[in-house]
């Protein structure tokens, strides 16, 4: 067991730089890494407040309807059930694809302790979310439901174990697709699709929940628990547990976790070898052929590397493209909403033209989620000395980045711009500003996500679920992405005696501002940041 701490603090210590900021006395660093704190509490402070929101709503919602027992189960299932997604896209390249594993297997440690200390870490990076989100549940359940005080003891005992089966079902399964689609013809692809559409059916789920009237709340509560209860068996003892304040259960279902942890660690132990060598090798496709050489310019050489770089990496594709799908179903779903019973249900007259008036901020928040740049420096990692060393200005390897953004965006932003045009009947400006806004925010973060990468590159990284989810550059462009878009959007709200157009063509004004500025700087200072690195 000592073994497994020891590797887990290894690479905890290295995928947030904490072990070289330990060990630096260069101030610059220092620096940088107070401004990184202060960006990461920020962005979870957002987060937490956002939480608690949100199960605020949720829970007065379900009280309202007399619904409050199916809450905590709710929440709980569907915290697992990201989890399950997210960590189903990201185990392959945190389990079998990480760059030090020949150093860890020359080691004399146990390969089980190496799986251990690999999924443990899964679990570390999971537990955030869950408690960001279970903590909030469960002291607005208590606050509404005011149960016995043995459940906070169960609530509190049951709570870390929660994520546990879910990372070892996602974890099995992406090995098993991975092993399966490895030898096929365009693997990424079938990999990519299979991504798209669990994270397509929950986000339909969830807006196929939210159009069910009140009066059939009661029937849906009972058929989605009974789903939840068949796909995922442990959610009734969880539910035993927690809300029958059942001891025995909440025993059962820690001690079921904890089995299968152990299990599944001296599966992968004794197999991982295997796995590891097989995801690692390939069969060849085609017998190779020369052929004509193509020639390229200089920034079109770059942009083709960096979109094949792209699209070669699932997880690297996943993790910029959430926004984009939920604003393409968000459009879709427009025009199947009654508007009738939405001013119902919100008490707000004309909201079909409120949703007309802010279809432009709303979809900016999506898209402004989405930076392929924040890492795009990073993933360069060892290789970094090549574009150094080439007789290539910087400005131009940050324009060919910040146009694999471009290219992934803006088709979308067209697309939803035509989709929420007809399904809200805009007017021409309204129209106008639904696919300008969006265009304009995907620009400024782009840049904004290659200046924040030259100041907080990550180029030590053995594995990238370390770049592409967990640096503090992908952090800190979240950051700056969501103040970019909170804060002109309560400006909007709040003043009075303008038109909403007007201000938006005033936050129009400003973003184009704003983006010269950071350009500037990319340009002038970005070359020296890159040559430093």
């Amino acid at each position: 067991m000592n073994n497994i701490g020891y590797v887990l603090r290894v690479q905890l210590l290295s995928a947030f730089g904490i072990n070289k900021l330990l060990h630096t006395t260069d101030p610059k660093e220092k620096k940088k890494a107070m401004w990184t704190g202060i960006g990461v509490g920020l962005l979870a402070i957002m987060i937490i407040g956002m939480s608690i929101l949100y199960n605020i709503l949720i829970a007065v919602s379900f009280k309202e309807i007399e619904l409050v027992e199916f809450y905590l189960p709710m929440v709980m299932s569907l915290t697992s059930f990201i989890i399950l997604i997210t960590t189903f896209y990201k185990a392959k390249g945190v389990l079998f694809e990480g760059k030090d594993y020949d150093m860890l297997l020359a080691l004399p440690i146990k390969t089980s302790h190496i799986v251990g200390a690999q999924v443990l870490y899964l679990y570390l990076m999971n537990l955030l979310f869950l408690v960001v989100i279970m903590i909030p549940a469960g002291f607005v359940y208590g606050i509404i439901v005011r149960p016995r005080g043995i459940f906070y003891l169960i609530y509190g005992m049951t709570l870390f174990f929660v994520p546990l089966i879910p990372i070892i079902i996602a974890t099995f399964v992406g090995a098993i697709i991975t092993m399966i689609t490895m030898r096929l013809k365009h693997t990424n692809f079938i990999t990519l699709m299979i991504n798209v559409v669990f994270i397509a059916v929950v986000i339909c789920m969830s807006f196929g929940a939210n159009s069910i009237s009140e009066e059939h709340m009661g029937q849906l509560g009972e058929v989605v628990m009974s789903a939840i209860n068949k796909i995922y068996p442990l959610a009734q003892l969880y539910l035993q547990a927690v809300c029958e304040y059942s001891i025995g259960a909440a025993l059962l279902f820690i001690g079921l976790s904890i089995l299968a942890f152990w299990l599944f660690v001296t599966f992968i132990g004794r197999k991982f070898k295997i796995i590891h060598t097989m995801l690692q090798t390939s069969a060849r496709r085609s017998q190779y052929e020369g052929g004509q050489v193509k020639e390229s310019s200089v920034l079109g050489a770059l942009y083709y590397k960096d979109l094949k770089r792209y699209f070669s990496s699932s997880l690297y594709v996943m993790n910029t493209s959430v926004g984009i799908i939920f604003m393409l179903i968000l459009s879709v779903s427009l025009f199947f909403l009654d508007a009738t019973e939405l001013e119902h249900m919100l008490g707000i007259n004309g909201v079909h033209q409120y949703i007309a008036e802010f279809a432009p901020l709303i979809a900016s928040f999506c898209i402004a989620l989405n930076c392929t740049t924040a890492c795009a420096i990073s993933l360069e990692g060892k290789n970094l000395w090549i574009l150094k060393s080439s007789p290539i200005e910087a400005r131009t390897i940050f324009i060919s980045k910040i146009g694999v953004q471009l290219a992934i965006n803006i088709p979308a932003i067209l697309l939803n711009a035509i989709l929420m045009t007809i399904a809200l009947r805009a007017h021409f400006m309204q129209a106008l500003l639904i696919f300008v806004i969006p265009t304009v925010y995907t620009i400024f973060i782009a840049i904004m996500g290659v200046i924040i990468n030259l100041k907080w590159p990550n180029l030590e990284w053995s594995n990238e679920v370390a770049v592409i989810k967990q640096s503090m550059a992908t952090l800190l462009v979240m950051v700056v992405a969501l103040i970019s878009i909170i804060v002109p959007g309560v400006l909007v709200i709040i003043i009075p005696g303008v038109s909403t157009v007007m201000k938006l063509i005033m936050l129009l004004v400003v973003m184009i501002v704003l983006i010269y500025g950071a350009y500037r700087y990319m340009v002038i200072k970005g070359d020296k940041l890159f040559r430093d690195l």
